[in-house]
């Protein structure tokens, strides 16, 4: 059994995955799971199903998680991932997941319906990509990012760490100063 660590929507669609993958999972609260309470002989692995309210919350939360134990990471069914990309054990990739060749994807990131990655892109560790998000060829991407559902970024940009790209953005030139970008093109607004 696996346990997901959430109580949100993300918590129930990781759990939905994984199930759909024939394992069986419990969901519990963050607030409820402790070092005690995670029995290595009762679960097989740790899951976070938590996007959180904002990257420090999430980025918190992971930290709190890894005491407990190591995170682990699914691939659902229906994406399709390269065999020549790198992807961190700890990543969730959901359905329609594409992944081109020669990408490599960081520890704790969260690829969410239907994203398309394509080749030569890297995804910084704890990055999240909403649903249809696409992110085109030789494309970086810095740590703790947030990418929102149906943005796109244009081929050969790079995002600096720590940025927030709306939901629908077209990214057309590197992003190197941290902040919330949006519209097409993007333009930052705080």
């Amino acid at each position: 059994m696996i346990l997901v660590i959430g109580q949100g929507g993300h918590a129930e669609s990781v759990s939905s995955v994984l199930r759909a993958l024939g394992e069986h999972t419990q969901i519990k609260s963050l607030e409820f799971v402790s070092q005690e309470e995670f029995d290595v002989d009762r679960y097989s692995s740790l899951v976070f199903g938590i996007v959180g309210d904002s990257l420090q919350s999430r980025n918190r939360t992971i930290s709190r998680l890894e005491q407990v134990s190591k995170l682990s990471g699914f691939v659902a069914s229906t994406a399709i991932v390269s065999s020549v990309s790198t992807i961190a054990d700890s990543v969730q990739i959901f359905e329609g997941v594409i992944v081109g060749p020669k990408v490599i994807v960081g520890e704790h990131a969260i690829l969410n319906t239907g994203a398309v990655v394509e080749h030569e892109s890297s995804i910084g560790r704890n990055t999240f990509l909403g649903p249809r998000a696409t992110i085109l060829g030789r494309v970086s991407i810095g740590e703790c990012c947030y990418i929102g559902a149906g943005a796109v970024l244009l081929p050969g940009i790079s995002v600096v760490s720590g940025s927030v790209i709306g939901a629908g953005a077209v990214v057309t030139r590197s992003i190197e100063e941290p902040g919330t970008y949006v519209g097409s093109p993007a333009r930052q607004i705080s």
